[in-house]
């Protein structure tokens, strides 16, 4: 019997900053979703126009050029669109906060914020409105299934034993910092401080050769010289 797969959940973002947009397209792809960057209203409403097809979650700057977000939130819903509108903003007083729930927002994070939080807050409403949580991630050509122990590189399916896939999933936990050698072999392996490292070394290479294209020169699993290992997505 084949092992049913999740289905990422699709996101839907309009921000007219290209460099903003892209960071969070990045992001939210890594965390395992589907995502549709627009820089406009009429952008995403040219698209919605031609494919009735919706998604699961908007996140909608209310700075836009031309129509703002609340306009483009009242079109969505005057299109009997139901799926829950996160705004992005740089405002944040009261009023517009209210403006921005009176046009059918379902929450409102300000300018600026991490990028952890937006994930955090869009799980949430998919959580409230009973969407598919998202377990797939995505980073390279690889995705992943911690849940399943799944794991697949270039449409293809890689065998990684139970601690790889541990090993890895602290590593992903902990994206951007650098885990010392010492913390990955308790964490993972549960020695005391002292033991050999260097069965984590001998762990990464082998890890390296399933989940980075070219070992020799890893774009994920980085070294960081006498410290230990870092993540990157």
């Amino acid at each position: 019997m084949n092992a049913e797969r999740s289905v990422p959940a699709r996101a839907c973002i309009v921000e007219d900053d290209g460099n903003i947009l892209t960071g969070l397209k990045d992001n939210l792809e890594f965390e395992g979703f589907e995502v549709a960057a627009f820089q406009s209203a009429e952008a995403l409403q040219e698209r919605i126009q031609g494919d009735s097809s919706t998604f699961d979650v908007f996140v909608l700057d209310i700075m836009l050029p031309g129509q703002d977000g609340l306009s483009l939130a009242q079109w969505l819903r005057s299109r009997g669109i139901t799926e829950p509108i996160l705004f992005l903003t740089a405002r944040s007083a009261e009023v517009d906060k209210l403006r921005g729930f009176q046009a059918g927002a379902d929450d409102y994070l300000t300018k600026p914020f991490s990028v952890r939080e937006l994930v955090a807050r869009i799980r949430a409403i998919l959580r409230r409105t009973g969407k598919t949580e998202v377990k797939v991630l995505r980073f390279g050509d690889c995705e992943v299934d911690f849940s399943r122990l799944q794991f697949r590189r270039a449409g293809k399916t890689q065998d990684l034993t139970k601690t790889e896939f541990s090993l890895l999933r602290l590593l992903v936990d902990n994206s951007g910092f650098v885990l010392p050698r010492e913390t990955l072999l308790s964490k993972v392996w549960g020695y005391a401080p002292g033991c050999d490292t260097r069965t984590v070394d001998a762990h990464i290479y082998n890890l390296r050769k399933k989940v980075e294209s070219t070992p020799e020169s890893p774009k994920h699993i980085l070294t960081i010289r006498g410290v230990g290992y870092k993540f990157s997505p």
